[in-house]
């Protein structure tokens, strides 16, 4: 079926392969599913394409599909990866229930662009939600505030991760 090989085109990092796939499948009036955008948003993200990515999202939303965690989390991080968070928080908006890959996602699109205080603001919303911290939400706000030159925080920060009990 198409949805396989698309998300073997993902998982290659292929995503031209995996574009002119879904092209086809239109083409050949089948309509391309959650699973379908999902695969094509992955594997966009893997391969730096935010624009495509998001491109890919609001398609599917004029398709009338439901973006999911998993379409949302490929998006931010697609984001994050172009160093677009605005783009990346805008998203993050969207998302009924965040997960802990999708603030990860949110915090690295803003530590890349050296927004510390923004990083805080999205570590306390996670808190908020009740989604435990880990290592690499704790990395990202570190390195942001070391490009911030706010190392005191950053010393702050390992203190509490070890009071946490979160490995390093």
């Amino acid at each position: 079926t198409y949805n396989a090989a698309i998300s073997s085109c993902e998982k290659g990092h292929c995503s031209s392969e995996a574009l002119r796939l879904m092209t086809q499948m239109k083409e050949q009036y089948l309509q391309p599913d959650l699973v379908s955008f999902n695969a094509v948003i992955s594997a966009l993200q893997k391969e730096g394409r935010w624009q495509e990515a998001v491109q890919e999202l609001h398609s599917m939303c004029l398709a009338g599909l439901q973006p999911d965690l998993i379409t949302f989390n490929a998006a931010i991080s697609a984001c994050a990866g172009g160093n677009c968070w605005t783009v990346a928080l805008q998203l993050l908006e969207q998302v009924a229930l965040p997960s802990r890959i999708t603030y990860s996602a949110a915090i690295t699109a803003c530590e890349k662009v050296q927004l510390w205080q923004r990083c805080f603001s999205l570590l306390e919303d996670l808190r908020n939600q009740r989604i435990q911290e880990d290592a690499i939400i704790y990395s990202a706000c570190m390195s942001a505030c070391g490009k911030g030159e706010k190392w005191q925080l950053a010393l702050d920060m390992m203190k509490r991760m070890s009071l946490k009990g979160i490995q390093k």
